[in-house]
């Protein structure tokens, strides 16, 4: 007993330290911002190799240790919330659940942390996230406009033009009633990103973890295309009150999410008829995604599937 014991402390030790790595580089190093997205992997492993106890000790330590370094606890907090609850979340559920029913439930907890995040900011602190977040958001808007009229000469816009004004107050509000489905999107993203470098992580470990099906098999519930055909219906004919339309909104931009999922499902299914190499698959679904015109036949796609059913599964 006092050898496992012994054993679990080393090992929490070294996660620990690579808990901290992965936390604090991007404190000092701007550019690797994105990889916080890893930082729960650390806690994974140790609540599927150790116990939740463990888990939980790990994050408290890392919290203590970033705030001594830091000199205070407002990132900590952070990093504690968004890699401790997920990280144990997915830990506890990556072996005990399948992995649809996984990707899931970490994509809750990525949300109740987000929401933990902004409450506990805002009462503690005094710092409004949602605020901050959508003035940033407006900014990169702002500076893309400003980097596409550099390459294409017009007319230098007068900032104090009140319909530069009305246009950034529409954005602003825009962004702000979609800010709901903006957090699910992010936190599904987000809890898929981690299921699948835990799963690698975990099988070179010489674990055996469900995996997701093959991404030509994915396929949503019919629920999916009733409720995408209600909301865009709602939006058209502008029915319900505010509040109706703003939860319209966010519920409209998430299926719609799901049906282009689907849709690219399908297309990666045609691909794989015709085309051997995945990473070249991967690149011509990506770009036909990202421009709108070719989006659309993806979403097209998506929607007839639910109905044709192409894949026959």
């Amino acid at each position: 007993m006092a050898h496992l014991n012994t054993k679990s402390l080393v090992e929490g030790s070294l996660l620990l330290a690579l808990f901290l790595v992965l936390s604090i580089l991007p404190f000092f190093i701007p550019a690797l911002i994105p990889a916080l997205i890893l930082v729960p992997i650390p806690i994974v492993i140790v609540t599927y190799r150790q116990s939740i106890k463990i888990s939980i000790m790990v994050v408290f330590l890392s919290f203590i240790a970033l705030t001594t370094i830091l000199g205070n606890p407002i990132y900590p907090t952070l990093i504690s919330l968004i890699g401790g609850l997920p990280g144990i979340v997915l830990g506890y559920t990556i072996k005990r659940k399948k992995a649809v029913t996984t990707l899931l439930v970490t994509t809750i907890s990525f949300v109740a942390s987000i929401i933990l995040i902004l409450n506990i900011f805002a009462l503690f602190f005094d710092v409004n996230l949602v605020e901050a977040t959508l003035d940033r958001q407006l900014s990169a808007i702002e500076s893309i406009g400003n980097l596409l009229s550099g390459v294409v000469p017009q007319v230098e816009p007068d900032p104090n033009d009140p319909d530069i004004e009305d246009f950034r107050e529409r954005i602003y509000l825009s962004i702000q009633m979609i800010f709901p489905a903006l957090v699910i999107i992010l936190s599904a993203f987000a809890g898929y990103i981690n299921l699948i470098v835990s799963r690698l992580t975990l099988v070179r470990l010489g674990y055996k973890v469900e995996s997701l099906p093959p991404f030509s098999r994915w396929r949503f519930g019919d629920w999916v295309l009733w409720t995408f055909v209600a909301t865009l219906l709602m939006h058209i004919f502008g029915l319900g009150n505010i509040a109706v339309q703003h939860i319209n909104s966010n519920v409209h931009q998430i299926v719609l999410l799901m049906v282009l999922i689907q849709g690219l499902a399908v297309a990666y299914w045609f691909l794989s008829k015709h085309i051997k190499y995945t990473v070249l698959k991967a690149i011509i679904l990506m770009v036909v995604a990202i421009y709108p015109f070719t989006a659309q036949f993806i979403i097209m796609a998506g929607t007839l599937d639910f109905i044709i059913n192409f894949r026959r599964i």
